[in-house]
């Protein structure tokens, strides 16, 4: 009985050995949740098998010992848990300045388009398409005084314009009802012929 004691506390520490074993190459590799979870097993095995009660020897074979080994691998897993979050937040924040930057390049492009086809309608003398370029362009930066400016520009050629059309257009008008009454106000030269009855 002595001898089979003997082999079955032999066993049991083989398998609390087997099972720390397991836990430091599962700490090796990166894996601390599943080197707990081992040690946790070796726990259960050290509680449950009354032929390893009261081995209290320089193997690290104690609950004890292998309860500051689990305390010592949650607390380096929550180490590397914040270190992970903190880089993710990095990486997000770095993401997201660098989506800032793209967009703010795509919306300085689209302005420089925008204001090149107001410059090239202008000089087309299209003054309400190169004031609706500029509209686009204080759309997408409303504090751009200078596209303001150059929509008030537009828009005071665009009026300029149409008066100077208008106006012409009024002349001719004029000019024609102003023939129309000098030749109907002059008299009749002409006898006035009846046809043959």
């Amino acid at each position: 009985a002595e001898n089979q004691s003997r082999v079955r506390r032999a066993q049991a520490r083989l398998e609390v050995e087997n099972r720390r074993i397991e836990a430091q190459r599962l700490q090796d590799m990166g894996d601390l949740d599943g080197a707990i979870r081992a040690l946790e097993d070796a726990v259960l095995v050290l509680r449950w098998n009354p032929y390893l009660l009261g081995i209290a020897d320089d193997t690290g074979l104690t609950e004890a010992d292998l309860q500051q080994q689990i305390e010592a691998l949650r607390n380096a897993k929550s180490a590397n848990d914040r270190e992970r979050r903190a880089e993710l937040e990095r990486l997000a924040l770095a993401d997201k300045a660098e989506r800032e930057r793209e967009e703010a390049e795509r919306t300085q492009n689209l302005m420089v388009q925008f204001l090149r086809k107001a410059n090239d309608a202008f000089y087309q003398e299209r003054y309400h398409e190169a004031e609706t370029f500029c509209d686009q362009v204080v759309d997408l930066d409303p504090k751009n005084a200078p596209a303001a400016e150059l929509k008030a520009v537009a828009r005071d050629a665009f009026h300029a314009a149409a008066e100077r059309r208008y106006s012409t257009e009024f002349k001719y008008h004029w000019r024609e009802v102003f023939d129309d009454l000098e030749y109907d106000d002059l008299p009749q030269t002409q006898l006035v012929s009846h046809p043959s009855l």
